[in-house]
């Protein structure tokens, strides 16, 4: 084992796994939950690939129901707000989780 290894896990007088979930885990995610939201948000965008397996999602029902009707202002306008809607909740919670996980780093550093 090299001096650095000994040196990082002994000054904090802690066994290997100890120190990975309270030093190493806490800092990971501070810089993880950002980049989280954001792979979130592009696979509801990206949820049209699962047209192919069968699974109908907003932008194909509004254009099967825009071909019924003519009326594809207001029926992509609605799948507009619907996304809007989704997209929001999305970012509000990741930025409740990221706000909870930077507080709870920022208690633990010295």
């Amino acid at each position: 084992m090299s001096l650095s290894r000994i040196a990082r896990h002994e000054s904090f007088s802690l066994p290997r796994f100890a120190s990975m979930i309270r030093i190493i885990v806490p800092q990971a995610a501070v810089s993880a939950v950002p980049n989280l939201a954001n792979s979130s948000v592009d696979i509801l965008k990206n949820t049209s690939l699962l047209y192919t397996i069968s699974v109908m999602d907003i932008m194909a029902k509004a254009a099967v129901t825009a071909s019924i009707g003519f009326r594809y202002l207001e029926v992509y306008t609605d799948a507009l707000i619907i996304y809007l809607i989704l997209c929001i909740f999305y970012m509000v919670f990741f930025w409740i989780i990221e706000k909870f996980v930077v507080g709870r780093t920022a208690k633990l550093m010295p």
